[in-house]
């Protein structure tokens, strides 16, 4: 508000006011000074210093952070890559000590994703197929992030109306079925063109 308003206005009006219509041109730089001194003074009066600490300058939450342990990426090209992914899925939850109930969810729901993209995706996919898994862990929960470049496939809007047409294939809509009762949070995000589910899972204490 003070950046793109508040000071544009006054700076606008102020320049015009003294130096004339060419001057105002140069209100937004500044607007873009009175913004910065805003901000260190606010910064100043709240934490009684002049000038912050180094850590300060990028002070993010320290659950930002996701250890090189705490990631897994992982491609899969066919039906004999999941069965070895659905594996090494549990094995991770195993090594953050995430219940085994948890751990079995989030496999689960990777195999039902992954063998609908490669039945019905892939043979609609006019370029190489490939889907690519990245499964994140953090203390709240386990964020699994499945992306394809098949034809665009809303899951998240198919099983929240749970279709039944006839054009869905039988197999199709059981396994969207038994993702939604799996995963407590389903998004699916289409962006250059790929598929982008994220499903997460909770973590019990």
């Amino acid at each position: 508000m003070l950046s793109s308003l508040v000071y544009l206005i006054i700076s606008a009006f102020a320049l015009g006011k003294l130096f004339g219509a060419y001057c105002v041109l140069a209100s937004n730089i500044v607007c873009a000074i009175l913004t910065l001194l805003t901000v260190w003074l606010y910064y100043a009066v709240k934490n009684k210093k002049l000038l912050p600490a180094p850590e300060n300058y990028l002070n993010l939450p320290d659950d930002l952070h996701i250890g090189p342990g705490d990631i897994i990426s992982l491609d899969i090209r066919d039906k004999k890559d999941i069965s070895l992914v659905a594996e090494q899925i549990q094995m991770f939850c195993r090594g953050h000590k995430v219940d085994k109930k948890t751990g079995v969810k989030a496999a689960v729901c990777f195999e039902e994703l992954a063998v609908n993209i490669i039945s019905f995706g892939f043979p609609k996919c006019k370029k190489k197929p490939g889907i690519d898994l990245r499964l994140v862990y953090s203390k709240n929960e386990i964020i699994m992030r499945l992306r394809d470049n098949c034809p665009l496939f809303d899951v998240e809007r198919h099983i929240a109306e749970d279709i039944t047409a006839s054009g869905e294939e039988p197999e199709l809509r059981l396994g969207l079925k038994l993702i939604g009762g799996l995963s407590e949070n389903i998004k699916y995000v289409n962006s250059l063109e790929t598929n982008n589910v994220i499903l997460k899972f909770a973590l019990t204490e």
